[in-house]
């Protein structure tokens, strides 16, 4: 539903992933597509016809938003729209239509669509409520028949969030649920509240959530940022707590993790590299720098400082064999090979822009060495470090592989070659 975080890690998102599925728990979000047909829970109605239908015979109007491309939609389709329980609940209270935003871009930016799936219900031709992510079935109905009560998800949320007080994990789900709900009714403020206690309180009453927050949360975050000035102002003051402990190099690395993320949530990333040239010729600012010189990296990398990024990373080549091993977690996830390369492609970019060509050799064989020899793994190293504007010699070799297995790498390859000679020249 939303972008990672560019200078979140696979560090921290190998825990988050594990968490977040536990928070949205469906078999797969990369299986079949479903049925041609569609679920027969949709009329074959527009957007306006299907509304009058509903405000004439005094039912729901449900519409469900998805895109082609979307997982999360296509198991909805595939499961919750196909459950008997749901359609008959749906056959009897509702008029339900589907639109893919794609083809339907004007109604999905009246809708106010940010993310999919969204299901909007309308009552006597008003909407009512949304909900938005992956709903199985049981959820689904729940949140059905609250609405056929009158009440909204943020009500019922509401009423759960009173008996999950106090009890760890459940206590941060609630909240957590109550957050985003709030943010989709456009209540911001409420919003806000809940994460600022999410954000202060989560780890201590679950320790497993820490993952969770500094990505997939720091990414809803921002979102409201981006909507409510008063989400900003208290996010800021959070973030301005932690100045004192930054400034005076005072900090551990989960402080400074915390700092960054909070700057990127507030839309003031550029306060860290103004900051970080300051401080950075500091001798006593040395030793601090260097227990959060992955984060760093990250952060002058994502301002496009590559070779910058790749200088004060400490141990490249141990970071990225640390990725590998805790990668092997998530080894059965279908886009696995896409996630690590996410991950370690951008180390080894860095660290061929700094110059450091034998670490750099040695990220690309431990890189093979542990996801396969795979053409596509190691064109897939190149792009990063093409990105970066750095190259290395075994590139020319892996792109003239990939072209005689058929890939189109002709772009890739001019661009490898104009590096080269820049590399070359800048050297003479």
């Amino acid at each position: 539903m939303s972008t990672r975080t560019p200078f979140l890690h696979l560090v921290v998102l190998i825990p988050a992933l594990s968490a977040v599925l536990s928070l949205f728990p469906v078999k797969s979000f990369c299986g079949e597509v479903a049925d041609e047909k569609g679920s027969p829970a949709f009329a074959a109605l527009d957007f306006e016809a299907a509304k009058a239908k509903s405000v004439e015979s005094k039912k729901l109007f449900i519409v469900d938003t998805m895109a082609a491309w979307c997982g999360p939609c296509k198991e909805m389709d595939k499961t919750t729209w196909r459950d008997p329980a749901v359609l008959s609940w749906l056959a009897s209270r509702a008029v339900v239509i589907q639109i893919d935003v794609d083809k339907e871009e004007e109604l999905a930016l009246a809708l106010k669509i940010e993310a999919m799936p969204t299901v909007v219900v309308f009552r006597d031709g008003k909407e009512f409520d949304r909900i938005v992510g992956f709903q199985n079935a049981s959820e689904f109905l729940s949140w059905l028949e609250g609405v056929d009560r009158g009440e909204s998800r943020l009500k019922t949320l509401e009423a759960g969030l009173e008996k999950a007080k106090g009890k760890g994990e459940a206590e941060v789900k609630a909240r957590l649920e109550i957050a985003r709900a709030a943010a989709g009714a456009g209540e911001f403020a409420r919003s806000a509240e809940e994460y600022c206690w999410l954000w202060d309180n989560s780890i201590s009453a679950d320790p497993a959530f820490r993952g969770v927050r500094l990505s997939y949360m720091v990414d809803d975050m921002r979102q409201l940022a981006e909507k409510a000035p008063e989400a900003v102002d208290r996010f800021k003051k959070m973030r301005d707590k932690l100045v004192p402990a930054i400034e005076a190099f005072k900090f551990d690395r989960e402080q400074f993790a915390d700092w960054l993320a909070l700057c990127n949530v507030i839309g003031e990333e550029d306060s860290i590299i103004t900051w970080y040239e300051k401080v950075k010729a500091k001798s006593e600012a040395k030793p601090a720098l260097a227990k959060v010189s992955a984060d760093l990296a990250d952060v002058l990398a994502s301002k496009g400082k590559w070779a910058e990024a790749g200088s004060v990373l400490a141990d490249p080549v141990e970071y990225v064999r640390s990725t590998l091993v805790m990668s092997k977690t998530m080894v059965k996830e279908p886009d696995f090979i896409e996630m690590v390369l996410s991950s370690v492609g951008p180390r080894y970019a860095m660290t061929l822009a700094a110059g450091r060509s034998s670490e750099g050799d040695t990220i690309a064989k431990e890189v093979v060495d542990n996801l396969g020899t795979g053409l596509d793994i190691r064109v897939g190293l190149i792009k990063y470090s093409l990105e970066a504007g750095a190259t290395a010699p075994i590139h020319e070799k892996w792109l003239s592989e990939a072209a005689s297995a058929g890939m189109d790498v002709a772009d890739l390859r001019s661009l490898n070659e104009q590096i080269r000679l820049a590399s070359s020249t800048k050297k003479q």
